[in-house]
């Protein structure tokens, strides 16, 4: 639950064996792979008892995240070889996953959107595929953006978003011309980079106007898949090998071709450093402050399906009186601790204005 301080890119390292950029693969020939992003060297992986499908993230702890081949979600530790199965539930139908900025992870299948909790391995659906669309909701792809913003595409060749507050999904205006595949993912600055479904370019979307351009052309035909670096720069899998374009330009360079039977299907790129922020900064600003009440008091008394946005602090997918204590305590947190001490009033205060917020917010919402 605390702010990680600046020398946590040194111990995810240490912890993990992932420096920071490191791009990693799963390979047709059930390989797992580590290219080096300055050189485009590959090496072979030890992965132990790892067996992943091509379905893979790695966390803020460099660590990989991944749907295996015998559905279970798992994670892997690279510097030990350690698996960790992060649920009960499998997930036979999953088509693509993310990992949201409290480090909680959200499965796709062909059906429904799944969040897991890791600390205490709950999977909550976020997301029934029967209450959009009239049932035909297919999700495809999913990406969570800098703020926690989730998007998906979908099979009918469109893009969503998933709007926390309702538990529902909005489709994001896009031009009727548009056609999307299934892989996407955020740039730092929140806009979307998505393929062409037809005609096969790397599009640039701002998901709030629905402005679409062109970012990359001349992409590879046989794309499997493609992730983003610290930089923007987009890294890609095709059956030709690894390619890398520029985040300003859109310009092709090969990253790693190999002709000897190379065929790079998933790819996750290892986080410049581990961010992880206190649980009750429910705006990911650095700090806790009157901003997150706010978003505590709009979410309080939501029962299910609760994220961090909605001021779920403790991770049990509901917001109540549990979540306000914990944004008492770390009241203040990244502005100083002369600052916190000096603003947080007693605990008898703290309980009359609980009673007062809760009442309020009750009012408000009906």
């Amino acid at each position: 639950m605390l702010i990680v301080g600046a020398c946590a890119a040194d111990r995810a390292w240490a912890q993990s064996g992932l420096s920071a950029g490191t791009i990693v693969i799963t390979e047709f020939f059930e390989e797992l792979m580590r290219i080096n992003p300055s050189t485009g060297a590959k090496t072979v992986m030890p992965d132990g008892a790892f067996d992943p499908r091509d379905i893979l993230a790695i966390d803020a702890a460099r660590r990989i995240v991944a749907i295996d081949e015998a559905d279970r979600l798992v994670r892997f530790n690279p510097a030990t070889l350690t698996v960790t199965p992060l649920t009960s539930t499998l997930f036979p139908l999953a088509v693509d996953l993310a990992i949201e900025p409290s480090g909680n992870v959200l499965v796709v299948d062909n059906q429904d959107l799944f969040r897991v909790n890791i600390a205490s391995g709950m999977t909550t659906t976020l997301v029934n595929h029967e209450n959009v669309n009239g049932g035909f909701f297919s999700p495809r792809g999913i990406t969570v953006g800098p703020t926690g913003r989730v998007f998906l595409t979908e099979f009918f060749e469109q893009a969503w978003e998933y709007i926390p507050a309702s538990g529902m999904v909005l489709e994001l205006p896009l031009p009727e011309e548009v056609t999307l595949a299934s892989v996407i993912d955020a740039r730092s600055d929140g806009d979307l980079i998505v393929r062409d479904f037809d005609v096969g370019d790397l599009l640039r979307i701002d998901p709030d106007t629905g402005d679409v351009t062109t970012f990359a052309t001349g992409i590879p035909a046989l794309t499997h898949d493609f992730a983003l670096e610290a930089d923007d720069d987009v890294v890609l899998t095709s059956s030709e090998g690894v390619f890398r374009y520029a985040a300003a330009s859109g310009a092709e360079t090969p990253l790693t071709i190999d002709a000897t039977f190379f065929e790079p299907l998933g790819i996750a790129v290892a986080p410049a450093e581990a961010t992880t922020f206190a649980a009750a900064d429910f705006n990911r600003d650095g700090d806790v402050d009157a901003a997150d009440l706010t978003a505590w008091g709009d979410g309080f008394g939501k029962a299910a399906g609760a994220n961090f946005a909605d001021g779920n602090a403790d991770g049990d997918a509901d917001v109540d009186g549990a979540d306000f204590l914990v944004w008492q305590r770390q009241y203040g947190m990244g502005a100083g601790a002369a600052v916190a001490a000096a603003a947080v009033p007693e605990p008898a205060a703290w309980v009359m204005a609980l009673g007062a917020a809760a009442v309020g917010w009750r009012r408000r919402g009906a």
